[in-house]
């Protein structure tokens, strides 16, 4: 595995996904942990490197469990799914208040501040104060 590890420090991983036959991206990705070679590809990988199958093998699957271990799935986690609820909630709050301001602000001021207020609401799709321009 040392000559591997060369071959990704000495940034050879261009030339090596061109024998591949695969994008430099891809390769990444392998080498990352982002997606698991097949088994076509991975021997293909040994034979260019010169390392064992089995090695090789071990070390994409080492590394794609450690990746997989660094990023958990967000809706499996029942606290993410709440605190999402209640941003949603606090959002439906704020753009209240927001209407209510930009209303009274709109009712309060004349020509090139109204059509300023009024621009406002427009860019956040604030349609429910009746205002005129």
């Amino acid at each position: 595995m040392e000559f591997f590890e060369q071959f990704k420090k000495r940034g050879f991983q261009k030339e090596l996904a061109k024998k591949l036959s695969i994008s430099p991206s891809r390769l990444t990705q392998y080498l990352r942990g982002h997606r698991f070679p097949n088994k076509e590809k991975i021997q293909e990988i040994s034979h260019l490197l010169g390392s064992s199958f089995e090695e090789l093998e071990h070390y994409f699957q080492k590394t794609f469990d450690e990746r997989k271990q660094k990023t958990p799935n967000v809706h499996e986690i029942p606290s993410f799914r709440e605190d999402l609820k209640e941003m949603k909630e606090d959002i439906k709050e704020i753009k209240f208040f927001l209407e209510k301001i930009l209303e009274i602000l709109a009712a309060t001021h004349e020509g090139k501040m109204k059509k300023e207020i009024l621009s406002i609401m427009n860019n956040f799709k604030i349609e429910s104060i009746p205002l005129k321009e």
